[in-house]
């Protein structure tokens, strides 16, 4: 694959969410989603930024038109190039869905979500 072709891949992957966050208006399908392992996305090198999500409790806080935000029970580590990170963020849960297939992360320069798919990566359960 060309380099422009992916240089445009990640611009997509990461562009913040365009439709309004707030805090919960309507009841999420679950109280929490459980990640049962940790799991990570992107390499660090190539896609530029590598997140590790933590194992443990994800709580929805906030939602907008397409679905529900569960915050992941730390914060989120991972490395941008070889710099560090140390994000907000969580699993992005979409109405249609019975299982989240995207995370989302929230970097300190511009305080917007950026959401990206994970497919099945994670390994989770849903608890109502």
């Amino acid at each position: 694959m060309k380099p422009a072709p992916i240089l445009l891949i990640l611009l997509c992957a990461f562009l913040p969410a365009c439709a309004s966050i707030t805090p919960l208006k309507s009841k999420p399908p679950y109280r929490k989603i459980c990640v049962n392992r940790p799991f990570s996305w992107g390499d660090g090198i190539i896609l530029t930024c590598r997140v590790d999500m933590p194992a443990g409790a994800y709580t929805p806080l906030y939602e907008d038109e397409g679905g529900y935000y569960y915050q992941a029970p730390q914060k989120i580590t991972g490395r941008d190039s070889w710099m560090p990170l140390l994000l907000d963020g969580g699993l992005y849960l979409e109405r249609n869905e019975r299982k989240p297939k995207k995370i989302y992360i929230i970097r300190s320069d511009t305080g917007v979500p950026s959401k990206v798919s994970i497919g099945d990566r994670a390994d989770v359960t849903m608890q109502p």
